[in-house]
């Protein structure tokens, strides 16, 4: 894991929550553009382990379309990391998310694990997962 690697996923974080917190639509837009522009044009998202109602999308405009039904769906999603791993060509990282629903107002939070897998030095899939173990597991590396 490169340190460049880190704090690019590390600043895609804090794109992520700006893009999906509340405030100017401008702001939370350019956000958007500046995260999805650190993956490869044809990467792939796979949250379906974690949230099964979305299917797994390619392609820079799917994940737009996907975020901002994440957004709609959720309402503010504050997402943060814990814990980084090297794992070779991808970074796995633990993170803490808060959800703050659109109608309710109520707040929900939860643990999962990202994997980033790299190619070229840009993001080619995200895929999300239950535990650390099952991240490490993806990766090839044991616990």
């Amino acid at each position: 894991m490169s340190q460049e690697n880190v704090e690019a996923i590390r600043r895609g974080f804090e794109l992520w929550n700006v893009a999906m917190g509340g405030g100017d639509e401008a702001r939370r837009q350019t956000a958007l553009r500046q995260m999805v522009e650190e993956y490869h044009p044809n990467a792939e998202l796979d949250y379906s382990r974690t949230l099964p109602d979305f299917l797994p999308t390619r392609g820079r405009k799917a994940m737009v379309s996907w975020t901002e039904g994440a957004r709609e769906a959720f309402g503010e999603v504050r997402i943060e990391p814990v814990a980084y791993v090297d794992a070779g060509d991808a970074v796995v990282v633990q993170v803490q998310m808060l959800v703050k629903g659109a109608s309710s107002g109520a707040s929900v939070g939860g643990k999962f694990v990202y994997v980033f897998r790299y190619q070229d030095e840009q993001i080619i899939s995200a895929t999300s997962y239950v535990t650390m173990r099952e991240a490490l597991e993806a990766v090839g590396l044991a616990e």
